[in-house]
């Protein structure tokens, strides 16, 4: 929606529940029972008959645009509204029917904040019920928080949220909406195009509910407690490396039915994942809106505006053997791309719209019932195979765009929200030291070599005690998982794929030996932590899979004062957690929610800089190496130098590698630039461990200056997030692609065979005339003027 319903978006769910020959997932057990759906008995607290549907209520960015794409698109007409659409106006509401269906579109003071956060969608199912009074009370006795208490002595309306930013507004079963709407015979159109633009919808189907992991079960438990539902359906869902746990619920009259799908953490992340990420949380995925005549529906559909998802041709080549069809012909369902299950009933029709939302958080999908009773779990595969195929060459056409790196970030800034991409970008305090780290890279000028055969330049190397196929290594960055649903996974792919070390971040999003399976053992990287016990049995799992050395960070004994996340009050997503620390050292999700273990804050989720703070142990010293070096034998690195006294003093303690670094310029706000310091820190340490530079890297020309400065290889940050985030694993290998042919044109044009050739490579500092080698470079003090 957001100023009528914009650009289309591919992803669509891979779930629908509920065949009643499948297992059926039970949530409170552990195990499948078989059979057929379970039929589960409840008791309810209400007082009344229970509920039934009055309208659904979207908070939107613009509501006259909305209401008009669903006139115009869907066929709904304008029935009623509240308030003012002037400037100024504390809200603005159509009401808009078809059928048996109201939808609410609401602007205004009220839907800005859940618009701010989760994009424009569904903010309110709203409930006739007998009493309002008694209904309120046994939803708040279930569970439910007061949004608002029932007004006048006959009970009035009132508001219960329930899940996420979801609310049910309770009316009375007279009212079918609330009491402040009145006509708006301005919007009615009784002309022939608007009787031909009729959608032929009928009723809501049902609601698909997507929620956290973990939550589907108390969210079944809610709605049977305060309002009576009952649970139809349970199953767990596996398609391909995805797999989720569905469960259905209805309601005593059967005209509100809540699909509720929940991710299942053992598998590799999916669609579910993807919606909760760009949702910011849980919430209402699509609509289902029934039709007579689905093939008459989509026909008119089509010609107003509104795309479905693609459905490949084999599916319908497949079709007749799977399912007998009579009530239409293959070809008119293979034209409109529907899809086909039955049970023993009948047979059940269904399409899925494409995305109307930005961040592909909603849409509708359109079904015909001939007797089914089954929500499609048949068609699972058939959708998973059309929306991964689609996914994917959308990706690989995003990404093949891409000539060098700063295109791929430019792409990252306009799919990311604002908050995410401020988070990976932003530095701390004016973020001078961010800017130099650029214009210092800029600022060093190479002396080609000449007559040296650069007829096939080889890029490969060792770094970080492996092989590697370049002198790059990903450096290691938490919550890749923010960018893309399968987060280190995905990165971890591409790296083992492109020969490239990866070093995983201590708060990671995904387990470390998650990470190694999926490519090969990572470095891991380590924060000083207060908890020394929990720091030991990290070390102790990076041995146990292979990890060939621990990287400890040593300039962040707290967070830099990062201007843009304090401004935003960054929060991580309830999704994304550090899981590699032990539950109570990750942060809280404010007690309001429920949760009981981990850091936090008076009531509210705390920001990174409040758990870091909470977790990190800022008393880290030399002698706390020493303690380090004797728990472990596997190779240590520091991360984090810009001192030559101190890179000195490493080297003579037995460090492996030392990486100059500022923290990509998100520590100290005018520490200096990471090239800077690195002529310095290579000649103090005189050979005696390797030195590797981070921050600022952009293109294998900043590669080979790092290497002509004396570096043995660099790590590689932000652009391999900008590559995740546009094309997931597709786009971490395109990063990968692009600077490893950039390495190779500048190892060419540099005279330089190879990495080892260009650590002999001269080059003129900023602001100096002279010039200087790696193999020559004094140990004097770093200047800006590097």
């Amino acid at each position: 929606m957001e100023g009528a319903w914009p650009e289309a978006h591919e992803n669509l769910p891979l779930y629908r529940s509920g065949s009643s020959t499948l297992p059926m997932y039970r949530h409170s057990s552990s195990a499948l029972p078989k059979g057929g759906p379970v039929m589960q008995e409840f008791s309810s607290n209400t007082a009344d008959s229970g509920p039934n549907l009055a309208y659904v209520e979207f908070y939107v960015r613009d509501a006259a645009a909305t209401a008009a794409e669903l006139r115009h698109k869907y066929g709904f007409e304008t029935c009623a509204k509240a308030g003012s659409a002037r400037s100024g106006s504390d809200h603005y509401s159509l009401a808009l029917r078809q059928g048996n269906i109201t939808l609410v579109v609401t602007q205004g003071e009220a839907a800005h904040a859940y618009v701010e956060r989760h994009g424009d969608g569904v903010a309110d199912i709203a409930f006739q019920v007998d009493d309002v009074r008694a209904a309120f009370a046994a939803a708040v006795r279930a569970g439910a928080r007061v949004v608002r208490e029932p007004g006048d002595s006959d009970g009035g309306d009132a508001a219960v949220a329930v899940f996420g930013d979801i609310v049910h507004s309770l009316l009375d079963r007279a009212m079918s909406l609330p009491p402040e709407f009145s006509d708006a015979p301005e919007f009615s159109d009784h002309s022939a195009d608007a009787a031909a633009r009729t959608g032929g919808f009928e009723d809501l189907d049902h609601f698909a509910v997507c929620v956290e992991a973990g939550e589907l079960g108390g969210l079944v438990e809610f709605w049977q407690r305060a309002f009576g539902f009952r649970s139809v359906f349970q199953e767990h869902i596996s398609v391909g490396s995805q797999a989720m746990n569905s469960e259905v619920v209805q309601n005593a009259g059967g005209d509100v039915t809540f699909t509720i799908i929940e991710p299942d953490l053992r598998a590799r992340p999916g669609q579910i994942n993807e919606f909760l990420e760009a949702h910011q949380g849980p919430g209402i995925q699509h609509l289902a809106l029934s039709t007579r005549n689905i093939v008459e529906t989509l026909d008119r559909l089509s010609t107003q505006g509104v795309e479905t998802l693609n459905v490949p041709d084999m599916y319908y080549d497949a079709l007749p053997e799977r399912v007998t069809v009579t009530e239409y012909a293959i070809g008119s369902l293979r034209k409109s791309r529907i899809l086909v299950d039955e049970d023993h009933n009948g047979r059940l029709f269904q399409v899925f719209t494409r995305s109307v939302h930005p961040r592909g958080t909603f849409f509708f999908e359109v079904l015909e019932r001939c007797g089914a009773e089954t929500f499609g779990s048949n068609n699972i595969h058939a959708l998973y195979a059309a929306v991964e195929s689609e996914r994917v060459a959308s990706e690989v056409a995003e990404v093949t765009q891409a000539v060098c790196l700063d295109d791929l970030a430019q792409q990252a800034a306009t799919q990311l929200p604002r908050d995410v991409w401020d988070f990976i970008e932003g530095g701390s305090g004016r973020e001078t030291t961010l800017a130099h780290n650029r214009t210092a890279l800029d600022g060093v000028r190479l002396v080609p070599r000449v007559l040296a055969d650069v007829s096939r330049p080889r890029t490969a190397t060792r770094l970080l005690g492996v092989d590697a196929d370049m002198p790059v290594a990903v450096a290691p960055m938490a919550y890749h998982a923010l960018v893309h649903p399968e987060g280190e996974l995905a990165t971890a792919r591409a790296a083992a794929a492109a020969g490239v070390p990866l070093v995983a971040g201590m708060l990671s999003s995904r387990p470390l030996e998650q990470i190694a399976r999926e490519g090969r053992p990572p470095l891991l990287q380590l924060y000083w932590l207060r908890d020394r016990a929990q720091l030991l049995r990290l070390v102790r799992r990076a041995e146990e899979i292979g990890c060939p050395g621990l990287m400890l960070t040593v300039d962040a004994p707290r967070m830099g004062r990062r201007l843009r996340d304090l401004r935003r009050r960054f929060v991580l997503p309830s999704h994304v957690r550090p899981v590699n620390l032990d539950e109570d050292l990750r942060p809280g999700t404010g007690a309001d929610t429920g949760t009981g273990t981990g850091i936090g804050t008076g009531g509210r989720a705390p920001t990174v800089a409040e758990h870091t703070d909470a977790v990190f142990d800022a008393s880290l010293s030399w002698p706390d190496l020493e303690w380090l070096r004797e728990q472990t034998a596997l190779p240590l690195l520091l991360k984090g130098v810009l001192d030559p006294a101190d890179a000195a003093r490493a080297a003579s303690a037995g460090i492996d590698a030392i990486v100059v670094s500022n923290h990509g310029g998100r520590q100290l706000d005018g520490a200096v630039a990471a090239v800077a310091a690195l002529p310095a820190v290579c000649a103090a340490v005189e050979g005696a461990c390797d030195v590797l530079l981070d921050s600022g890297i952009r293109s294998g020309t900043d590669v080979l200056r790092a290497l002509a400065l004396g570096a043995k290889g660099v790590l590689l940050g932000r652009p391999v997030l900008w590559g995740l985030a546009v094309g997931g694993e597709q786009g971490v290998g395109e990063v990968f692609s692009l600077l490893k042919q950039e390495i190779e044109d500048a190892l060419a044009l540099s005279g330089c065979p190879g990495p080892e050739a260009a650590r002999g490579l001269a080059a003129v500092l900023d602001g100096s005339d002279r010039t200087t080698r790696s193999a020559s470079r004094e140990a004097a003090p770093c200047t800006e003027t590097c």
